[in-house]
């Protein structure tokens, strides 16, 4: 992946699944399953930080709707 100066991140994990999506009933408030969605997360670390004597990591996470790669990793 390309970044932006000399910050040029990684990509630690990718993962694409589905989530339950609950709901709860307005008169009774018993909860019910309203369907299931997909999800993307992302998990990525950039050198974005610090100095040339003492780097840093970064950490990001994202999580997006629909399985779109291109899509999580940018966020």
């Amino acid at each position: 992946m390309r970044g932006y100066g000399l910050t040029h991140p990684t990509v630690n994990e990718l993962r694409l699944a589905y989530a339950d999506v609950t709901l709860k009933h307005p008169l009774t408030g018993v909860e019910f399953s309203a369907g299931r969605v997909r999800i993307s997360q992302a998990e990525v670390t950039s050198t974005g930080g610090g100095t040339p004597e003492k780097p840093m990591l970064e950490l990001g996470f994202s999580a997006t709707l629909c399985w779109i790669e291109v899509k999580v990793i940018a966020a």
